[in-house]
């Protein structure tokens, strides 16, 4: 069971189509009376009944394929650079330093300044030095105000510090005023455990102005994303806990439907990403997948404040909802999201990009958008991800048509080598080179067909599926392709992946392909 469970998070759920049924219309005769033996008398036309309107189709019905535990992907793409350093600092001429932190608290947007004036030092110590050791503590000052911010959140303004050196370097008498109590309770708390070199004599007056600064709070829900990427060990949810989750989502079916009472609703396949509480009340979901970001934040708005009898440990539950015929998921481009678009040149925060020289400076926790568009190098796709350097959670998608961009692989980086395996069973892979796809599973070439034929696709992917039942194979698909092969075919031989419910992850741009064991 488990197994199954796993297989169904790996992607969107194919479905049957459900058959409409065509109205039948029934037609009238015109009536057409006449009198006998009198004079003759204009035929009168008997009006018919009002003909029944046709009838269309009944909108496909949503529904829960199945929801299952939801955990990081184990893979690897395009060569990756070193993370960089989470907090640097800075000094102005004005005399302050500040510090920048890659979390912010619960909040999103650009993180929480602290800005730290030239102290004011009376007495036998340099203020150089007095300054230096407090630059030492910035990151568990910022501490004190992040923790704040989650109960204050509009928290900001300047806290006056004043302590005292003693002859033997401690901190006394410390008191910290301004902005909010228990934040001048904790810098002082941080103040006091600082052990300054002994003044020269006597003891040494110090006055500190800490400045923290904080933009407006704005929606704390990350972007969506098809997996859970978390910093450490997911929580994997207990049987129990996925089977109450399902019967939730499933008792608020009605209420999700509503979300699509347009008759030009998007028809597809979604994904709702869960994570209850201790409490068992759903805490911030997300949904996507329809690439519709007004029905997506409607869907969440009906599944917010849901309760789970049976909550368990914890961990994140993905729930996989279709309507109609299943398609690829497509993303909703968001504010939230750092948005890469790739073309010809590579784009971001609307500038154009240097790969070569700019730096992307995002907090390494923020979830990265790549939209390529299809005509776009496998080399440029992979310069573009390498650029983005070792980021949490990094989605790939491809501008296929109109429309929001289809969703092709997700990623959480890892240190560059072979994509990393989950165990030791066999694996699929696609090569994509001079507009063909090529297939083998464990070593063994299954032949190749035309990027272009979406039905030779899915015969050579039937063979795959197949042989890989056969084999018990990983339910994955490597996807290979060479340094020219558009962005476009990398999204085709993903969606062939996905009707057959593998998960495809993609490799390096590669000169030649091979069919590997």
């Amino acid at each position: 069971m488990a197994i199954v469970r796993r297989l169904l998070a790996s992607g969107p759920i194919p479905r049957l189509a459900i058959a409409a049924r065509p109205a039948l219309l029934a037609s009238l005769p015109l009536l057409v009376a006449c009198t006998t033996g009198a004079p003759a008398a204009p035929p009168r036309l008997v009006p018919a009944a009002p003909a029944a309107a046709p009838t269309t189709a009944a909108p496909p019905a949503l529904r829960v394929v199945a929801c299952a535990a939801t955990q990081q992907p184990i893979t690897r793409t395009f060569s990756t650079y070193a993370a960089t350093a989470d907090a640097s600092v800075e000094t102005d001429a004005s005399g302050w330093g500040s510090i920048q932190t890659g979390g912010v608290g619960t909040f999103g947007g650009p993180p929480p300044t602290l800005q730290l004036r030239a102290p004011v030092v009376v007495g036998a110590l340099d203020a150089a030095i007095v300054r230096r050791y407090l630059r030492r503590q910035m990151l568990p000052l910022v501490d004190c105000y992040d923790q704040r911010l989650t109960v204050v959140p509009a928290l900001a303004g300047t806290v006056a510090l004043h302590f005292t050196i003693t002859a033997r370097g401690a901190v006394a008498d410390a008191t910290a005023t301004g902005v909010d109590g228990e934040l001048g309770r904790c810098v002082v708390a941080v103040v006091g455990r600082i052990e300054f070199p002994r003044p020269r004599q006597g003891t040494v007056d110090v006055t500190y102005q800490l400045a923290y600064r904080n933009p407006a709070p704005v929606d704390d829900r990350e972007p969506w994303a098809p997996f859970d990427s978390p910093q450490f060990e997911p929580l994997v949810p207990s049987d129990a806990a996925i089977a109450a989750t399902e019967a939730t989502v499933t008792a608020r079916l009605p209420a999700l439907a509503a979300c699509f009472a347009s008759p030009s609703a998007p028809t597809g396949a979604l994904r709702a990403m869960l994570e209850f509480g201790d409490d068992g009340v759903l805490v911030a979901p997300r949904v996507g997948g329809l690439g519709d970001a007004a029905i997506e934040g409607c869907l969440a708005a009906a599944l917010d404040g849901a309760t789970v009898a049976d909550p368990g440990a914890g961990g994140a539950v993905a729930c996989d909802l279709a309507r109609g015929e299943p398609q690829p998921w497509r993303i909703t481009p968001d504010p939230r999201y750092a948005l890469i678009e790739v073309g010809r040149d590579v784009r971001y925060a609307d500038k154009a990009i240097d790969l070569a020289a700019d730096r992307f400076d995002v907090p390494p926790d923020r979830t990265v958008l790549l939209v390529a568009d299809a005509t776009t190098p496998a080399a440029q796709v992979g310069a573009a991800l390498a650029w983005t350097g070792s980021r949490r959670t990094v989605l790939l998608a491809v501008r296929v048509g109109a429309g929001a961009p289809t969703y092709v692989a997700g990623f959480a980086m890892s240190q560059p080598g072979t994509i990393a395996r989950h165990s030791e069973a066999p694996r699929a892979a696609l090569g994509l080179r001079a507009g063909k796809v090529s297939a083998c599973v464990a070593g063994a070439a299954l032949g190749e067909a035309a990027i272009d034929d979406r039905a030779a696709i899915d015969r050579l992917l039937a063979t795959v599926a197949t042989r890989c039942a056969a084999a018990r194979c990983e339910p994955l698909v490597e996807i290979v392709a060479t340094p020219d092969t558009p962005a476009g075919a990398i999204a085709a031989a993903s969606a062939a992946a996905d009707r057959i419910a593998m998960r495809a992850l993609v490799a390096d741009p590669l000169p030649t392909w091979r069919c590997a064991p």
